[in-house]
């Protein structure tokens, strides 16, 4: 992905409406404005590598662009794609809507990848290709979100990537525009035991993308070395 192609996250939550678009309820508007950005759990590892903490959290990032996909009519949408460590985790298209219960529905549609590919480089031009009928979700892997005050919702996102007798594992989540917490299950492929990780809106720029791979690639040599140093100075102690 191009960074140029990357919309300007703001600390203030912001949203550009199409025409389509304008029927939109308020919770609807609300939460497109909140799932924009590049979020990453950073600052939440430095702090637990200055503590020397027993546990420290895997490298995780989370970045939503607001996109239009023709394959999905008018449905308001965006690309999501989630980092873990350097690789790519999860990549998906969303499109949401408010049920008859004033719960925001977060659909799910599977995107192809490879855990080689790099994070960051998919080409949004791609999503013009797909037909009707290219791509589905399934009820039971939409995300349902409760808008608590504006612009701050929680809810539950299911994994339908992994699938256990009888569960799924799941992520008890928070949003608002500039932090997302989640809770992972215990059986969650990242899960760091019950402690959440905590994400913040990085660089509000056009080069988020580009710098954060690197800065991605220095966190993980450093955590290495914060490791190696911290289990010498017990061993010598």
């Amino acid at each position: 992905m191009n960074p140029a192609v990357l919309l300007v996250a703001s600390l203030v939550c912001l949203w550009t409406f199409s025409s389509a678009q304008e029927d939109l309820t308020p919770k609807e508007r609300n939460i497109l404005s909140v799932l924009n950005g590049y979020f990453t759990n950073t600052e939440q590892i430095f702090s637990e590598i200055a503590n020397k903490s027993e546990f420290i959290h895997p490298l995780s990032g989370l970045l939503f662009i607001p996109v239009k996909v023709p394959a999905l009519d008018d449905k308001p949408t965006g690309f999501f794609e989630q980092r873990h460590e350097d690789k790519v985790f999860r990549r998906f298209v969303t499109s949401v809507s408010e049920n008859d219960r004033g719960q925001i529905i977060v659909e799910v549609f599977d995107l192809p990848f490879s855990e080689d590919d790099t994070p960051g480089t998919y080409n949004l031009e791609n999503l013009n290709s797909f037909q009707p009928g290219d791509l589905t979700s399934r009820p039971e892997c939409s995300a349902v979100l409760t808008e608590v005050s504006e612009n701050y919702f929680t809810g539950h996102w299911p994994d339908c990537t992994q699938e256990f007798p009888g569960e799924r594992p799941y992520y008890d989540m928070t949003f608002s525009c500039t932090k997302i917490t989640a809770v992972t299950h215990l059986a969650a492929r990242e899960s760091p035991g019950g402690s959440p990780f905590i994400l913040r809106l990085e660089i509000e720029n056009c080069m988020t993308l580009f710098l954060s791979f690197y800065i991605f690639k220095f966190l993980l040599i450093y955590k290495l070395f914060s490791s190696i140093v911290f289990k010498r100075q017990n061993f010598v102690s």
